[in-house]
C-alpha cells in the first residue's frame, strides 16, 4: 500500500513538473543544441515517468480489452517486422543490455509465425 501511495506522488510530482515545464518553455531562451537536447531529454522523462509510475502501481493492463493483446492480422505485423528490422535491434540488445541468461529468459520473446 506504501509502494502505491509513493508511486501515486511520483506520478502526480511529475504530472505538476511537465506541465510548470512546458507551460514556461515559450519563455525559456534556447540558444544551443545542448539546451535543445536537453530540454527534449527531461520532457521526455517526465512524461514517461508519468506513465512508468502509474503503470507501476496500477494493473493499467486490465484497462484495455483482452481483444487489444491479441494478433488480428499477423501477416502485415510480420512484413512490419522485416521491415523495421526488429530482429536485428534485439540481437543488439541481447548483445548489450541483457547479457545474463537470466534476464535473457525473462524477456526474450520470438515473434513466430
Amino acid at each position: 500500500m506504501i509502494k502505491k501511495i509513493l508511486l501515486c506522488i511520483a506520478t502526480i510530482f511529475l504530472i505538476w513538473q511537465s506541465f510548470v515545464l512546458l507551460s514556461n518553455l515559450d519563455k525559456l531562451v534556447i540558444n544551443s543544441w545542448g539546451l535543445i537536447i536537453f530540454t527534449a531529454w527531461i520532457i521526455n522523462l517526465f512524461i514517461t515517468g508519468i506513465f512508468a509510475f502509474s503503470g507501476f502501481a496500477f494493473p493499467t493492463q486490465k484497462l484495455l480489452p483482452k481483444s487489444y493483446y491479441q494478433i488480428h492480422h499477423p501477416k502485415s505485423l510480420k512484413k512490419t517486422y522485416e521491415v523495421l528490422r526488429v530482429n536485428m535491434f534485439r540481437q543488439m540488445l541481447l548483445a548489450t543490455l541483457w547479457k545474463s541468461k537470466g534476464s535473457i529468459s525473462k524477456v526474450v520473446c520470438e515473434l513466430k509465425m
